[in-house]
């Protein structure tokens, strides 16, 4: 799990870009005939409809493994 305090949603896609390329950058370097990847599920606190840490840990879970889930059916 990681937490990015203080980000908006505006930097979703530089933070899955970085993180993107240092894991390509060690699968390169791995000499490994696996490679290892990740699947993400992203959840937003909004201080207007205010959810608790259970809660948001609770819906990204249900997104990693809904995205984990169709990559391993082909649809990802």
């Amino acid at each position: 799990m990681l937490i990015f305090p203080d980000s908006s949603l505006d930097y979703r896609l530089l933070i899955e870009e970085r993180i993107n390329k240092k894991l390509k950058e060690f699968n390169e370097n791995l000499n490994k005939p696996y490679k290892i990847s990740f699947s993400t599920g992203l959840s937003v606190y909004d201080p207007v409809n205010p959810a608790s840490i259970e809660n948001l840990i609770k819906t990204a879970d249900e997104k990693m493994y809904k995205e984990k889930k169709e990559k391993n059916t082909g649809r990802l």
